[in-house]
């Protein structure tokens, strides 16, 4: 009986069979479940997936704040160009009431302190404006 057991034959036998067990194994397992491999590119790939959508999103804010700022701008170039206006018809008007005179003449002084306010009010609505941006 001992000679059987250690019989090379034998011995070939039963390693082969080890062997097809564990192959076999192996592949019905691999078949029932992925491989951990697998778990980590798919964690890999929803990494991808929110940092690409946190991406677009950031790039879609990015835009709207500059189509918000241009409206901004060009809201306040369009009230610039009102209060331009708004000025020419003052001193329009103010030419038309005096009749005396053919010419307006304005000081240098009353000019100038007309110019400094209307750039103190620009610089400040802007200062303004700049503040409700942030």
């Amino acid at each position: 009986m001992s000679s059987i057991l250690c019989s090379p034959k034998l011995l070939f036998l039963v390693g082969n069979l080890i062997v097809f067990v564990l192959i076999g194994e192996s592949k019905y397992f691999a078949s029932g479940s992925s491989f951990s491999g697998d778990v980590f590119y798919d964690e890999y790939i929803d990494g991808s997936r929110n940092l690409r959508n946190s991406w677009t999103l950031e790039m879609k804010k990015e835009k709207k704040m500059k189509h918000f700022e241009e409206n901004v701008k060009m809201t306040c170039l369009l009230s610039v160009s009102e209060r331009v206006g708004e000025e020419i018809r003052e001193v329009k008007k103010q030419k038309n009431g005096l009749e005396g005179e053919h010419e307006l003449i304005l000081p240098t002084e009353e000019l100038k302190k007309r110019a400094d306010d209307f750039i103190a009010r620009i610089n400040r609505q802007r200062r303004l404006e700049a503040r409700s941006l942030n």
